[in-house]
């Protein structure tokens, strides 16, 4: 959602400056929107890279169901499930 609404609001930005009708305006809206184009696409690639990271990283299999519980509410917060962190009893989080 983020990445999407950096673009429209850059793409407003060149539609406001080509309408102005200013070299200097529109020059300024196309830099604006190349640089929220590219932050766009860095925030939507961001969650694979760091999936990509951590299964390269030795040891991440002794974590991952941890990390499992973890991509789940960052991925659903509505859904996340936080009672093995609220019982310390409890030795492992699972994903439901």
């Amino acid at each position: 959602m983020v990445p999407l609404l950096l673009i429209i609001w850059g793409a407003m930005d060149l539609g406001k400056a080509v309408v102005a009708s200013k070299p200097e305006e529109i020059t300024k809206a196309v830099t604006g929107l190349a640089k929220r184009a590219l932050a766009g696409i860095v925030i939507f690639f961001i969650p694979t890279l760091v999936g990509v990271i951590f299964s390269i990283v030795s040891g991440f299999s002794d974590v991952k169901s941890d990390y499992d519980v973890c991509k789940k509410c960052v991925v659903t917060p509505g859904s996340c499930d936080l009672s093995c962190v609220k019982d310390p009893t409890l030795d492992k989080c699972k994903v439901s």
